[in-house]
């Protein structure tokens, strides 16, 4: 089951890279971008990425984005770019429902 999100909620999401054959953490190291699109085919760019201190904590850190009250309902996707030495790599996709808010 994909996790909820309720719009108009700060979003925020833990991330962490690590090579998948050995599950050894991987320091990020370049440019890091992420994007939502929602369902309506939007894409929010405006997310906030913060890293951990990667000689401490490689490969760690926090998506977030204050801005969600316009984010559309239904299934939504998040993926991250990074850039290093002229090598480009996004990760899978990882989905999520947003669901509109009830209370005022």
């Amino acid at each position: 089951m994909n996790p909820i999100f309720k719009r108009g909620d700060t979003f925020v999401m833990p991330i962490e890279f690590f090579e998948v054959e050995t599950q050894q953490s991987l320091p990020i190291i370049g440019t890091l971008t992420a994007a939502v699109i929602d369902s309506h085919k939007l894409i929010h760019t405006d997310l906030v990425i913060q890293l951990a201190d990667q000689s401490l904590y490689p490969g760690k850190g926090i998506i977030s984005c204050n801005n969600t009250s316009e984010w559309h309902t239904g299934l939504a996707y998040l993926d991250l770019k990074l850039e290093h030495n002229s090598m480009v790599k996004h990760t899978q996709d990882f989905k999520f429902y947003i669901e509109r808010s009830i209370a005022p």
